[in-house]
């Protein structure tokens, strides 16, 4: 029986019309032969993981996506400390917004240092 981990932009349903059910039915199929570690993404306003799906896992883990709050702005994400997002700008893997949101900041970083 194989362990395995997975890291997903939404909780999996199975009473959804997109992606999120397609996932919600892999991820139930493989948990019949594996053991599963689910952690997802959940925005205000979203549903939670489906009930029928959380008893298939070994472990779940609900992180609450913080830019789809209400009065989440871009200026609130630009002052946001992304310390913790610092593997991602270094160039590891992650999210490409992410990736983006470092690239632009190191650029922006590179052109007041050179302007000084």
């Amino acid at each position: 029986m194989n362990r395995l981990f997975f890291l997903l932009p939404f909780a999996p349903r199975l009473d959804r019309t997109h992606g999120s059910k397609a996932i919600a039915q892999l991820l139930s199929r493989l948990a019949s032969r594996n053991k599963l570690a689910v952690v997802y993404l959940r925005g205000a306003g979203e549903p939670p993981l489906d009930e029928r799906l959380r008893d298939r896992f070994d472990l779940v883990s609900e992180i609450e996506r913080p830019w789809t709050q209400r009065g989440y702005t871009a200026t609130k994400l630009q002052k946001h400390d992304f310390t913790a997002e610092a593997p991602v700008c270094a160039g590891r893997q992650g999210f490409a917004a992410k990736r983006n949101y470092c690239a632009q900041r190191r650029k922006r970083h590179q052109e007041t240092q050179g302007s000084g």
